[in-house]
């Protein structure tokens, strides 16, 4: 059920099937900030996991243009796969695009090399290279999730509208996984209900 939810503007409330349910970004001055700061530390956990792979491998091994062309297509595919968004992005999401992004940037470096004559040299390395980068950049995004998540830094806060048990279990659904980007911090009766929010903090 959370895996569908999808995040919204304020103003923009979806309707959930099971009765009156709503989920949307609670426009919070004082949290909106935690999005940035999620976006901002995961690209440089990328940045530093990325630099990280190529001192070990030895960047001069495999210099170049192609390497350097590869690379911006890694960070630009993880960028248009939603890897940067904290919000409700679902780990099996997650290692699926971060593999796609790793295994189209190794495609596009050894096409480059394979049309500059280059790929014989260099082949080991730069295989050695692209494996590296599946693995470091996962647990550095991982540790990095980690630690937002304990500063209540990690996605955005949500205000959840409904009542009943289908809220209820949302809330908590939401607070046990705080990988899913969504903080709950308010919970609002139906119109109609009769029924007051409760501010969760």
């Amino acid at each position: 059920m959370i895996n569908r939810l999808r995040s919204e503007p304020a103003a923009r409330l979806r309707r959930r099937p099971s009765g009156s349910l709503r989920v949307s970004i609670s426009p919070l001055p004082w949290r909106t900030g935690a999005i940035h700061v999620s976006r901002a530390a995961l690209a440089f956990a990328d940045v530093a996991a990325f630099a990280l792979c190529l001192a070990w491998v030895g960047i001069d091994a495999i210099g170049g243009q192609s390497l350097w062309l590869a690379g911006a297509v890694w960070f630009v595919f993880r960028a248009i796969g939603g890897l940067y968004d904290p919000i409700e992005l679902v780990s099996q999401d997650e290692l699926r695009r971060a593999v796609q992004s790793t295994a189209t940037a190794f495609g596009v470096q050894v096409g480059l090399l394979l049309l500059a004559g280059e790929l014989g040299p260099t082949i080991q390395v730069v295989v050695w290279l692209w494996t590296s980068l599946l693995v470091v950049p996962w647990l550095v995004r991982q540790g990095t999730k980690y630690a937002l998540i304990l500063g209540r830094l990690y996605g955005a806060p949500v205000v959840v509208v409904g009542s009943g048990d289908t809220a209820l279990a949302l809330v908590d659904e939401l607070i046990k996984n705080p990988e899913q980007g969504l903080n709950p911090v308010a919970v609002f009766a139906a119109p109609g209900t009769g029924r007051d929010g409760a501010v969760l903090g």
